[in-house]
């Protein structure tokens, strides 16, 4: 008797240091990225919820007391996954793939003992569907998904474009990461946010640096040290509200901007798996063509989005300040989405010059009557037809 009372005290206080060493919370914090950070809290979140629990913690306190089972947790997650854990629509295939193969870590770390054939077996399979559908947006498209944005977006979207950075590392730019006075103005992602780990320096057009300067100067959160400052939600439940000590999440980034893409009337979608044609990795793939179209060096180009191993990258950047110039003279005359593209002017001579447009525009112009600096205006009016 005294025995069994011995050794309950001793899995008691297994199950407390555990608890506090070996937490959910100990996980997710064991990386220094934040995004891995925010995939793991995600997980557990997904987890636990699908699960009936409160928290992760809550669930996993059940599995080491012998409430409940490890395999039929996981097993219970993906199946609700497929089905309508998601709104009471299905996860993303990837997602449920990530899910079912990475769950394991955090229980190993947790000491849950966890056979793996066991885990295999006991667990739904999820095959790994790719769909090579996505589509990248025109120059006159992006000109509209531009000037149909607000402020914050227009600056998401044109980093993007201007950088080719993915969007985890944009959202967690500090205002001290940019170089205004440099030219061209640079962009320097620290190796702790870059998903290689390795830092890069990156280009802001001479677009990119106005509109982004825009966004700045008129952000209602002046008190930020982000580029990109993010909200909270107040409780478990409770209304989302401005924060300005966290930076945007990468995920309200991308909703954001498909969004507008649906907003402008590209809202295709893929048929197996219901993922936009049209998303903000795209721009990631325009910057990297647009680049090497242009003359910049294949390796540069894959250096500077952060493709490859961080040392191997190293290797194929130049001196900093001779990139900048090479990048200046031969990319950027060929990201500007909203700005006359180099090439002759004549065509832009007979527009501004025909006829019927001077006419609409005069009666655009007569409409104001006597307003002071009507012939300004007129010739403002001008300057705003298509290049």
């Amino acid at each position: 008797m005294i025995t069994e009372v011995s050794e309950a005290l001793q899995k008691s206080v297994v199950i407390k240091t555990q608890s506090l060493t070996r937490s959910p919370s100990n996980w997710i914090n064991r990386t220094s990225n934040t995004n891995t950070q925010k995939n793991r809290r995600k997980l557990l979140a997904t987890w636990a919820r699908l699960n009936d629990a409160s928290s992760a913690d809550e669930l996993l306190a059940k599995i080491r007391t012998g409430e409940a089972d490890p395999y039929e947790t996981a097993n219970t997650m993906v199946e609700r996954m497929l089905k309508d854990g998601n709104k009471g629509k299905p996860f993303a295939r990837s997602t449920i793939y990530f899910a079912r193969i990475y769950l394991p870590t955090f229980l190993s770390f947790a000491k849950v003992e966890i056979d793996t054939t066991e885990y295999d077996q006991a667990v739904t399979k999820v095959p790994m569907i790719i769909e090579t559908h996505s589509k990248t947006p025109t120059t006159e498209q992006i000109r509209k998904l531009l000037f149909a944005a607000n402020s914050k977006v227009k600056a998401l979207v044109i980093v993007q474009l201007s950088t080719g950075a993915r969007m985890g590392e944009i959202v967690q730019l500090e205002l001290s990461d940019l170089n205004w006075t440099a030219d061209p103005s640079r962009v320097h992602f620290r190796a702790e946010i870059t998903k290689t780990y390795g830092e890069r320096i990156c280009f802001l057009t001479t677009e990119a640096k106005e509109i982004l300067q825009d966004y700045l100067k008129h952000r209602p959160e002046q008190d930020s040290k982000w580029l990109f400052p993010g909200h909270t939600r107040e409780g478990i439940r409770g209304k989302i509200v401005k924060n300005t000590d966290e930076h945007l999440n990468a995920q309200s980034a991308e909703n954001q901007i498909g969004r507008l893409f649906d907003r402008i009337g590209l809202d295709e979608r893929t048929a197996k798996t219901d993922r936009r044609a049209y998303h903000p990795h795209t721009f990631r793939t325009l910057h990297q063509s647009i680049a090497k179209t242009a003359g910049l060096p294949d390796s540069h180009v894959e250096a500077m989005v952060g493709h490859g191993k961080r040392s191997t990258a190293a290797h194929y950047i130049p001196e900093i300040d001779n990139l900048a110039r090479e990048w200046k003279r031969l990319v950027e005359p060929h990201m500007q989405f909203l700005t006359p593209p180099p090439g002759p002017i004549t065509e832009i001579v007979q527009v501004r010059t025909d006829p019927k447009i001077i006419e609409l525009l005069t009666r655009i112009a007569d409409g104001l009557g006597e307003t002071k600096g009507k012939d300004k205006i007129l010739e403002g009016l001008k300057k705003l037809l298509p290049e």
